[in-house]
């Protein structure tokens, strides 16, 4: 008896809540604000300085569980620069697009007089093509990168870098080798902007490339189970242990032309979403890169 009177409040006043126009618009309006704000989000803070970077060209975009993305920061973004190993990237879709992960491919003289010996390849070595990814990402190997390009060709191969390319809409990405090397060829070139469509692209169709290129350490066997060599991640950032930044993975390059690169995907703050960041022609990579997060993170309200 006693609650009766409280059930029948409670009862009258949801029914008003529920019937009164000015009440409900006030409701609505309320939600579509909140709507707006979580769209809007990151919001740059008020008074928060600047970021200057000395890379030649960078780009930090804040991409939402929904696929939506902002520009927290650019320099140059659609600047054609040479991308050394961020190259890659692009090697290791092509070869998941063109093969199965199980497929053998054995390591020719041809393969290994690709420049640079990242990988401790031997001749008659035989290895799956998920092997060769792991090479190619973690230590970056352009002996990996060869023998990707072998069972179809490296001229095949690097067309259907740039046919990818073409397909993802770039203008300003051009491929001549599968490694990043500008030594004997022109430099392969792209923008941070359309390395970091690729990354979106990756991120969504093929998520294992980063589930390899965030790895720190991993063992190499041969195909009888011999152990081959642990591969160690050329990725600063993943050993320092100082910078508590959630990681995703990332991608280094660096030749004489191109200076240092760098792409690193990691989570945003509130983990509602990726920060993708890209650096083209630093002469710290590691160090403008971190800066560049770390800003990120602090001159927006998340």
């Amino acid at each position: 008896t006693n609650i009766l009177p409280e059930r029948l409040t409670e009862f009258l006043f949801w029914r008003e809540m529920a019937t009164n126009p000015r009440i409900l618009a006030a409701q609505v309006a309320e939600q579509e604000l909140a709507a707006q704000l979580a769209e809007a989000r990151p919001i740059r803070r008020k008074n928060t300085p600047d970021l200057s970077l000395q890379a030649n060209s960078a780009l930090s975009i804040f991409m939402n569980e929904n696929g939506k993305e902002k520009v927290l920061f650019e320099k140059n973004s659609d600047t054609p620069l040479p991308m050394a190993s961020l190259t890659k990237l692009m090697s290791a879709l092509v070869a998941m697009e063109e093969y199965p992960t199980d497929q053998k491919i054995a390591i020719s003289p041809t393969i290994l007089a690709e420049e640079g010996d990242t990988g401790f390849l031997r001749v008659e070595d035989v290895f799956t093509v998920k092997d060769l990814l792991y090479l190619l990402l973690i230590e970056s190997s352009n002996d990996a990168a060869s023998a990707l390009a072998d069972p179809i060709g490296r001229e095949v191969f690097v067309e259907r870098m740039n046919e990818k390319a073409r397909s993802l809409g770039f203008q300003n990405t051009v491929f001549f080798n599968p490694t990043g090397l500008d030594s004997d060829e022109p430099a392969n070139y792209s923008t941070t902007r359309e390395l970091s469509i690729l990354t979106s692209h990756i991120l969504g169709n093929y998520p294992q490339i980063f589930d390899i290129l965030g790895l720190r350490e991993f063992d190499l066997f041969t195909l009888q189970g011999e152990f081959h060599h642990t591969m160690v991640n050329t990725n600063e950032l993943l050993h320092d242990a100082s910078w508590q930044v959630p990681i995703l993975g990332g991608k280094t390059g660096w030749t004489p032309l191109a200076q240092g690169c760098l792409l690193l995907v990691v989570e945003s703050p509130k983990k509602n979403g990726l920060l993708i960041s890209v650096i083209l022609g630093s002469d710290d990579r590691f160090g403008e890169m971190r800066e560049m997060v770390d800003w990120a993170y602090q001159s927006y309200r998340w």
